[in-house]
């Protein structure tokens, strides 16, 4: 079963990145929708691919509000940024979950349930960690590494797919540093 088909959208070349260097106003236009794209997560040393995939991506900024006596309305600070949601609509297939992206690959599915790939896929997605994320979508965005928030299956009628949601959170590492005892004085 093709998947695009699936979720209702007409078939075409997984998006590819053609250029990397976007203003701003360019990449506004791609928040909010659906592409068609392909995807690897891993954690550790498991590896999962998705060959096709549907991401959708959306941002809220961070704005402190403050309500003001005897006026009408709130002081708004914009504080930054607020993470990436990510929305991931797959199917596990039979056979899939390879240990590489091409677009020229297709993967005929096999005549079974996906039970090995599914409990591949399961591990990564109990780890309690960040997962590294690699997609041509995504990478417009600089999102390399996601925390894994749900992910929702359901049980289908044919038996050698299995649909998939998972919804994810960018994550950028970052190191707190500790400062010294003696680095605030005493006044």
């Amino acid at each position: 079963m093709d998947i695009a088909l699936y979720f209702g959208m007409h078939t075409a070349k997984p998006f590819e990145v053609k250029q990397t260097d976007f203003n701003l106003s360019e990449l506004d236009e791609f928040v909010g929708g659906s592409w068609l794209t392909s995807l690897a997560i891993k954690v550790d040393d498991v590896e999962f691919v998705f060959n096709e995939v549907i991401i959708s991506l959306a941002q809220e900024k961070n704005i402190v509000t403050t309500a003001m006596p005897g006026y009408d309305g709130t002081i708004k600070e914009f504080i930054g940024e607020g993470d990436y949601q990510i929305t991931i609509n797959a199917g596990v297939i039979a056979g899939g979950g390879t240990d590489s992206i091409s677009d020229n690959d297709f993967v005929m599915p096999e005549n079974r349930y996906p039970e090995s790939e599914l409990k591949k896929l399961q591990k990564i997605l109990k780890k309690q960690t960040a997962v590294s994320v690699h997609s041509d979508f995504l990478e417009i965005f600089e999102i390399r590494s996601a925390v894994i928030q749900s992910f929702n299956l359901r049980q289908e009628t044919h038996s050698n797919i299995q649909t998939i949601q998972i919804q994810m959170l960018s994550d950028k590492p970052f190191e707190i540093e500790q400062l010294e005892d003696n680095y605030v004085e005493a006044m």
